[in-house]
């Protein structure tokens, strides 16, 4: 690594110290003379871990989505299309419904009008 990349790596760090410093996220150590070790290292964050259960922590867990809200709407999403799907497959078929009770009589057989009444 050249000085000047160096160099760049150490204002970085030194300007991300500062922010969590005015954040409140660490304390700026009284004694600055001994050298200190970084207060971050990779082993001091904690693993993430989905929270969720059910089918959203499902969709979490294999990284289709990345939070919650955005498992919500691909499931209203789903939800949508399925809708969809469900009233295109019962949709009603021919033009209107017949006048002898929405259903239309197989051929040949009789209907009410032509049944002879004892």
């Amino acid at each position: 690594m050249d000085p000047q990349e160096q160099a760049k790596n150490e204002a970085f760090l030194a300007e991300m110290e500062r922010r969590r410093v005015v954040a409140g996220q660490i304390t700026k150590p009284e004694d600055s003379s001994a050298p200190q070790a970084a207060p971050y290292s990779a082993a001091s964050y904690p693993e993430v871990q989905v929270t969720e259960t059910g089918i959203i922590g499902f969709l979490i867990k294999k990284g289709i989505v990345k939070d919650a809200s955005h498992a919500n709407l691909v499931l209203i999403g789903v939800f949508i299309v399925v809708v969809g799907i469900v009233i295109w497959v019962n949709w009603p078929q021919g033009s209107a419904p017949h006048a002898s009770g929405g259903f239309t009589p197989i051929p040949g057989t009789p209907t009410s009008a032509t049944v002879p009444t004892p």
